[in-house]
């Protein structure tokens, strides 16, 4: 009888143990389908996420290019001049080119350009243009050659890279008139810091292709120069502003402004080792006989969602914020004052103040760009503290170029420019305080171009480029001051 009883105990030990081992295996299997979707999704939204951050870094970077080189239109005296002109004699040619190339190498300081010059019919050109550049001409022709690289017929404007067979850089040419081009090109290898992706994803392959399909950056370099991989095409099938999966890549694709593409791409297999530890992990549980498997996923897949979470959230922060200053980027900074610009039309007054450091480039030259990146932070901080009002954009535009932002429903103009020329006076007394050694040692300034317009409907566009031209005009008569403007671009 005891050995009977012995023996339902231990059947029914038996039957109780393969019970709960295939409850928790079938349980756990279907709980491993649902959370393998759920993470193949919040890892989706990451790559997408962390794609979408890199579209808008090239963006930026292409755009800071462009921007740069339409600052050559700010004078007629740069734009309309060429090198065959009869009306000119050859020292009206030599002050003229001379001008040129002062303001060439102002706009450029700050920017890692190979070339950055104007060629004329002639093939002569003006501010520089490299020996790699000028040595793939030997019998001449580099002014036609770039001109047929004008793809924008409405902008007169085009972007290549493979010049010459030339791989290792990416040029820009516009055009100043009829008898000059500007040509701008810099190391492809300035985008490594531009394609950055989080440690999450040290496994996710990035491209930038040109508008023929060829990559011309990739953080596979051994894809450089080549066509996009058959299994990547075939995935995105020549569409952009997507994310396409499949069992062995997950991959995402998007246009930038400039007509080209950038393509990333993942094996599920990387993308997936986590939910692959979480199986075994569950295996090895429920051969333990541990119902706790289902806990431990829940509080693991909790951790990875926060993971993503976290990770989608810095890239939107970062996408916002120039990393030096903490303030706005350029792009930011734009969408915010257009949202605001476009909000409604009962503002009374705007305020726009655009600023750079006058001899900038000396700190750089001789104290190295540590130390220039210690005065661009100092500045963001000076701005940040004296436009401290939770209206007010301010924003990182340029290298050592600034802009600020406000819009007053409770102030007319008159109202709107006391207050800035309160604030103006706030940053030169801050300006003299904090740079107080900088200014000593390499005369150091800040010189300012401030629009203060009324009820007008202007766009964004319009009142950058007032202020601008305000901002020149200041470097005009002696930098170190502020111009201000009205509406209608006279001085106030």
């Amino acid at each position: 009888m005891g050995k009977n009883i012995q023996r339902i105990q231990f059947a029914f030990g038996v039957v109780y143990v393969a019970i709960t081992v295939v409850f928790v295996v079938v349980v756990s299997g279907m709980f491993m389908n649902s959370t393998r979707a759920t993470m193949e999704k919040n890892a989706s939204d990451l790559i997408a996420a962390d794609a979408h951050q890199i579209e808008l870094n090239v963006d930026s970077y292409l755009d800071t290019v462009e921007t740069v080189c339409s600052l050559l239109f700010s004078d007629e005296n740069y734009y309309e001049y060429y090198d065959t002109d009869p009306t000119l004699s050859e020292y009206e040619r030599i002050v003229a080119k001379d001008a040129i190339t002062a303001r060439i190498v102002d706009l450029g300081m700050m920017e890692n350009f190979s070339d950055f010059g104007i060629v004329y019919t002639n093939d002569k050109n003006a501010g520089w243009i490299s020996q790699t550049t000028s040595g793939m001409f030997p019998n001449g022709g580099i002014y036609d050659y770039f001109s047929g690289l004008i793809t924008d017929s409405r902008r007169e404007e085009g972007w290549a890279t493979g010049v010459m067979g030339n791989t290792d850089r990416i040029y820009f040419v516009k055009r100043l008139n009829p008898n000059a081009v500007a040509v701008l090109s810099f190391y492809t290898n300035e985008f490594d810091r531009v394609f950055t992706v989080p440690d999450e994803l040290s496994q996710l392959t990035v491209r930038m292709l040109d508008s023929n399909g060829v990559i011309i950056y990739s953080t596979d370099e051994s894809e450089i120069s080549s066509l996009l991989p058959e299994e990547i095409s075939s995935l995105i099938n020549d569409q952009t502003g997507i994310s396409a999966m499949n069992s062995n890549y997950l991959a995402t694709s998007n246009n930038l402004n400039n007509g080209w593409k950038v393509v990333t791409s993942i094996s599920t297999s990387d993308l997936m080792q986590e939910q692959i530890h979480l199986r075994n992990t569950i295996i090895m549980l429920v051969i333990m006989g541990s119902f706790a498997v289902i806990l431990v996923q829940l509080i693991t897949i909790r951790k990875f969602n926060q993971s993503v979470n976290n990770v989608v959230n810095k890239l939107e922060d970062d996408a916002s914020t120039d990393l030096m200053t903490g303030l706005l980027n350029k792009t930011s900074f734009r969408l915010q004052s257009e949202a605001d610009l476009a909000s409604d039309s009962d503002k009374k007054s705007k305020v726009f103040f655009v600023m750079d450091l006058d001899n900038f480039k000396q700190v750089n030259d001789q104290l190295g760009h540590k130390v220039g990146d210690e005065v661009i932070v100092t500045m963001g901080r000076l701005l940040g503290e004296v436009f401290s009002e939770e209206a007010v954009k301010v924003g990182r535009i340029g290298g050592d170029e600034f802009a600020v932002y406000c819009s007053f429903r409770n102030k007319n103009k008159e109202r709107a420019e006391e207050w800035a020329r309160y604030k103006t006076e706030r940053v030169y007394l801050a300006f003299e305080k904090m740079f107080k050694d900088r200014i000593e040692q390499f005369n150091l300034s800040v010189s300012m171009g401030v629009l203060i317009e009324g009820e007008a409907d202007s766009s964004y566009e319009d009142l950058y480029k007032r202020a601008d031209s305000a901002l020149y005009e200041s470097k005009r008569n002696g930098k170190g001051k502020p111009t201000y403007v009205g509406v209608d671009g006279t001085k106030a």
